[in-house]
């Protein structure tokens, strides 16, 4: 007598969800970063101001937390899922900073002298 049960091997299935995990956090990222940057091109920003405010929108999932916490808190959704929606809420912010430094350039820092005056205005020559 043949058993299904025999093939099934928890190594091969742990890859699967682990690929599965990764697709989906890769692809909350683009979608956030393409989504947001398509709008703010469309509200009439250049290239490179949209690219930088869809970087910028990516770990923006505080209502997604909200919105995970109420679905498992009501059991419209599983622990399973929470818990796959928090992943993608810390992996979603931990990726924003580098990317934001890619796409804001360094700037060099100007050494300016700043006066403040209490009692008067500051004298400015010409």
């Amino acid at each position: 007598m043949f058993r299904l049960g025999s093939l099934w091997e928890p190594a091969a299935e742990y890859r699967v969800y682990r690929l599965a995990n990764e697709l989906w956090g890769g692809l909350s990222i683009v979608a956030k970063a393409v989504g947001c940057a398509v709008s703010a091109r469309w509200c009439g920003f250049t290239t490179q101001q949209s690219i930088r405010v869809g970087v910028g929108m990516i770990s923006r999932g505080e209502v997604g937390l909200i919105v995970a916490g109420y679905g498992l808190a009501n059991g419209l959704i599983g622990r399973d899922v929470f818990s796959a929606s928090v992943i993608v809420v810390l992996v979603t912010t931990m990726v924003t900073p580098p990317l934001l430094r890619l796409v804001f350039p360094p700037r060099r820092h100007v050494i300016a002298t700043v006066e403040e005056t209490i009692a008067h205005a500051p004298h400015i020559s010409k």
